[in-house]
């Protein structure tokens, strides 16, 4: 289905500048995955070493609910908090939009950037997983694909002390370092409501923290959402269930800080 709720115009045309002028995180850029968007022509007489084909440019999304494209609904949260949502708002039914998800934005960006590929994405993203489900499924869901780049955007769900996270996240990165030759972008989420967010201001440090650590490339859309809400914009007409799911320019805003890198 498609998601019906949209960021209204002329918000987007205050915003959009704001998002095309920030500067990217820092200057580490995916050098070997560019270069193979540059070289990759994704033809059959293009070889690798084992005498086959060269595949298409890979990248695989790793993340949640943002990641997997869940967009209107707000159905799936615990009691409470559905209970707490339905005193401002009505009940909405779930939509999945793949269309619009940052990743399939980024890949036709790609494709538009860089003439005559064919990129691909994986879309890993599962609803309400957090940082600990991810580190099971790397295997699973990442390292079985041997991709060249991989997107982590896991930091939104969360609800225990910020420690606990910081080593379930240092253990994702370290297998991702360890067990793939891919190149890898540490992401920073999108806002989400108030009501909601617990300590996601630490838990963004901390991966941002770790990706210096180990020389990553960032997409750090946080900052870029945080000073649209300090300068008196309402992020909820950024979020198309009102709570915590981009609209189709939210993911937008992500595509465009992933462009930074290219």
């Amino acid at each position: 289905m498609h998601s019906m709720v949209n960021t209204p115009e002329e918000l987007v045309q205050k915003i959009l500048p704001m998002s095309l002028a920030k500067p990217a995180y820092n200057e580490i850029r995916p050098k070997r995955f560019i270069r193979l968007l540059q070289s990759n022509h994704a033809t059959a007489d293009e070889t690798d070493e084992q005498g086959l084909s060269r595949r298409s440019p890979l990248i695989v999304a790793f993340g949640d609910s943002v990641t997997a494209g869940w967009c209107e609904g707000n159905l799936f949260f615990e009691p409470e908090v559905r209970q707490m949502l339905m005193e401002s708002g009505p009940p909405m039914e779930h939509i999945t939009d793949i269309e619009i998800v940052y990743h399939e934005q980024l890949r036709k960006m790609l494709a538009q950037k860089y003439e005559r590929i064919s990129p691909s994405v994986v879309n890993s993203g599962i609803s309400g997983d957090t940082i600990t489900g991810m580190y099971h499924r790397v295997e699973r869901d990442v390292l079985r694909y041997d991709p060249h780049l991989i997107l982590l955007n896991g930091s939104l769900n969360w609800k225990e002390d910020t420690a606990a996270y910081a080593e379930w996240y240092r253990r994702v990165l370290e297998r991702l370092m360890g067990e793939t030759d891919a190149e890898i972008v540490v992401m920073t989420p999108n806002l989400i409501i108030p009501a909601l967010r617990g300590d996601l201001d630490r838990r963004v440090q901390v991966l941002l923290e770790q990706a210096d650590r180990y020389g990553l490339c960032v997409c750090d859309t946080y900052s870029l959402w945080v000073r649209l809400e300090q300068t008196g914009i309402d992020i909820t007409q950024l979020l198309s269930n009102g709570v915590n799911h981009p609209t189709a320019f939210g993911h937008r805003l992500y595509a465009n800080e992933l462009m930074k890198l290219f």
